[in-house]
């Protein structure tokens, strides 16, 4: 028969192993909670970019939309201008309803970017009010819509393809 020779375990190597374990287990707590922590950063940021696309996509829609509304409204024949006409009506809501969708896109991508950008998204409802009967600064001014359309949506294309992370809060 074998012998077992009796194994004498001292205080320091239970404390050691005690303290291996509690390590162990913590640095598992801690990579556990940092990765989940990790996991949600991503899908914020992955939304966050999700909600700004189609926050661009409906506020250039909606400026469109707007700008043939409010075109028709101003190219409307004086002839047809009786205020009870159902032309002169159906001209009108079209109008204001697309006013309250580029209204309402206009506020929706303004919470989505930086302060900088946010001041010039605003600011295009101002250049439509420069567009009068008159044909010549009307020419201008949608010029300058257009123009400030497309600066809009390139610097947040470009920002949202140059950044290296998925970070959704901008510098």
């Amino acid at each position: 028969m074998a012998r077992i020779k009796s194994m004498t375990v001292t205080k320091k190597q239970i404390l050691i192993t005690g303290l291996v374990s509690l390590f162990t287990a913590g640095l598992g707590f801690y990579g556990a909670i940092y990765a989940t922590q990790k996991g949600l950063y991503l899908q914020n940021a992955i939304e966050s970019r999700k909600e700004l696309s189609d926050s661009l996509a409906n506020y250039y829609s909606a400026s469109a939309r707007f700008y043939y509304a409010e075109t028709d409204w101003l190219d409307m024949d004086d002839s047809k201008f009786d205020k009870n006409s159902p032309y002169y009506l159906a001209v009108y809501n079209e109008q204001n309803k697309a006013y309250e969708a580029f209204i309402s896109a206009s506020t929706n991508l303004s919470a989505h970017v930086p302060k900088a950008l946010r001041e010039k998204v605003i600011s295009i409802e101002n250049i439509w009010d420069g567009i009068d009967s008159n044909d010549l600064n009307r020419t201008e001014v949608e010029t300058k819509w257009f123009n400030n359309l497309d600066e809009i949506r390139q610097t947040i294309l470009d920002q949202l393809t140059e950044k290296e992370s998925l970070d959704p809060i901008w510098k």
